[in-house]
């Protein structure tokens, strides 16, 4: 039977520093451990740095067609890690993966652990040791996802009953989905549309992500960096 901790982590997804700021705000007052992949440079950037004890930064290139990363994997890779030179996590944008891929991001040698993972709502998650022909790159599988959850039929946001699932728990969110709230793709399309014109769900991604940190509160769970486990 595996150990129970929990992570925190963000994919920034070009999101908007006003999408970003009133979360990063609600972690800092709590004293929460949370991790952020970088897509972009952002004034924000300076202000994560200055709660490193708090606030840890991983890379989040894209590697997909159309990218704005580079032209070439090495490129992209390079790119993002100019962006973010002290990061040691990286989680791909959209968990694209490969073998010859996990080959080039283990001879960046600066990282050392990749989430680009996902397991939805596995019990008995682990990190393992991936070894490939440039050295070994742990990894560590996404638990649960925001904009997975939106693919659900009947979404629940009750981040309660995922505490009864032994295992290492990597919850992903994305600012955009915290700022609208998002309960359904709808949310989401319409914004990109230029319409903010939400769901009339009773609950979303942002009520999920403060029940959670509640949670974390009032049982006095610490959430913990992803590097933690090197």
């Amino acid at each position: 039977m595996s150990s129970s901790n929990t992570y925190l982590t963000f994919d920034i997804d070009w999101a908007e520093d006003k999408m970003m700021e009133p979360i990063l705000e609600e972690l800092l007052k709590r004293r929460m451990k949370s991790t952020w992949f970088v897509t972009h440079d952002t004034p924000l950037l300076q202000v994560f740095r200055k709660h490193s004890d708090l606030v840890d930064l991983g890379i989040h290139p894209n590697f997909l067609d159309g990218t704005t990363h580079g032209e070439s994997e090495e490129e992209i890779l390079q790119h993002v890690l100019a962006l973010v030179p002290e990061a040691r996590v990286i989680r791909t944008h959209n968990v694209f993966q490969s073998g010859p891929l996990l080959s080039k991001i283990a001879n960046l040698k600066s990282i050392q652990l990749d989430s680009s993972i996902f397991l939805p709502e596995m019990s008995n998650i682990l990190p393992v040791k991936h070894l490939t022909p440039n050295g070994p790159l742990f990894r560590l599988p996404i638990f649960w996802a925001d904009d997975y959850e939106l693919l659900k039929p009947q979404s629940e946001w009750s981040p309660e009953k995922y505490f009864k699932k032994v295992g290492h728990r990597v919850f992903l969110f994305h600012p955009v989905h915290l700022f609208l709230n998002s309960a359904e793709f709808r949310d989401y399309e319409l914004y990109k549309k230029g319409s903010l014109n939400p769901s009339l769900a009773d609950t979303g991604a942002m009520d999920f992500f403060l029940r959670l940190i509640d949670i974390l509160d009032k049982t006095n769970v610490k959430p913990l960096f992803l590097r933690d486990i090197l």
